[in-house]
């Protein structure tokens, strides 16, 4: 027992010196999820959706793709990790794939808070293989994720429709904004 506080102590010390055990604290992040009902804006922006404590699922501004598609940037802020998926629905045909983002190399750890980031940005080239353009399909995303090893849900929206209510994100709402009349609006 006793050669086990030396190394202890040595871990602990190491932790004060480098700011590891200061990097993640729940005082220095912002304790926002009270379980309070979701907000949406108008351009189909979202927060406070989500129904664990410590975690606030949050989205950009839905962007319509064209060709009947929307796309949008999900990030859910756990602990003191931020995890970026992309979100992609076929309006017309009611199809969606969320794609998660990939993990940033080498950030230092008071950059991040100490938890993990995960960002879209990798999945664009130079870095990634994922091209939104007109032309786009949610099947050719879940080909192209499935040939990169990205990790991909295609039964997202079950997930969606699982969270209570005043907690629940639609994924579809942007076909709403940009696609009124097609099958995702009614969604």
């Amino acid at each position: 027992m006793r050669a086990a506080v030396p190394a202890i102590a040595s871990v602990i010390a190491f932790a004060l010196a480098t700011g590891v055990a200061s990097a993640c604290s729940l005082w220095r992040q912002p304790l926002v999820w009270f379980d309070k009902p979701i907000r949406v804006a108008a351009d189909g922006s979202f927060e406070l959706a989500g129904e664990a404590f410590g975690q606030e699922e949050v989205g950009r501004p839905v962007v319509n793709l064209g060709n009947e598609n929307i796309g949008q940037r999900l990030i859910a802020y756990a602990g003191c990790g931020e995890f970026q998926r992309l979100l992609v629905a076929d309006c017309a045909k009611g199809d969606l794939v969320v794609i998660k983002g990939l993990p940033v190399p080498e950030i230092p750890l008071n950059d991040s808070g100490g938890g993990p980031i995960y960002t879209i940005e990798l999945l664009y080239p130079p870095a990634g293989k994922i091209r939104l353009s007109k032309s786009v399909t949610v099947a050719g995303l879940v080909s192209v994720a499935k040939r990169a090893g990205y990790e991909y849900e295609i039964d997202a929206a079950k997930a969606f429709a699982k969270m209570k209510k005043k907690n629940r994100y639609n994924p579809y709402s942007g076909c709403k904004l940009f696609y009124p009349e097609s099958l995702g609006a009614k969604l």
